[in-house]
């Protein structure tokens, strides 16, 4: 049998599980709401602010996409959150966690400069 998915780094923070208690990122455990780029992840409140996601928006260079887990369903995210995203040029895609959990692990499967809020799948 082949392996299909490509190498990543050591610090590449790969989503091996997720549920109502939390997730697993990286071999790490967070029992919370969480931000996460391609080698770190953050808690997060779970708040809608520029500051709360400053993690995100101050990277270099800024992620090309922002995946962004809503919880158990899909809804849509405040309008003026979605302003500032686009104000700054960066794209993203609401779904509920479970999706946004698995297109995250697919983007960065293909090196692509993503981020992704996962709000906790309850």
């Amino acid at each position: 049998m082949q392996d299909i998915m490509p190498p990543l780094g050591a610090s590449a923070q790969l989503v091996q599980s997720y549920g109502a208690d939390g997730f697993r990122i990286g071999n790490q455990c967070y029992e919370t709401h969480v931000l996460v780029l391609p080698e770190a992840t953050v808690t997060w409140s779970g708040e809608w602010s520029l500051d709360a996601f400053a993690v995100i928006l101050n990277a270099t260079p800024l992620p090309e996409v922002l995946l962004i887990g809503t919880g158990p369903k899909h809804i849509m995210i405040p309008p003026a959150f979605r302003t500032a995203l686009k104000a700054r040029e960066i794209g993203f895609d609401t779904m509920d966690t479970g999706a946004a959990c698995r297109t995250f692990n697919v983007l960065l499967g293909e090196s692509r400069r993503v981020a992704a809020a996962f709000l906790l799948p309850v």
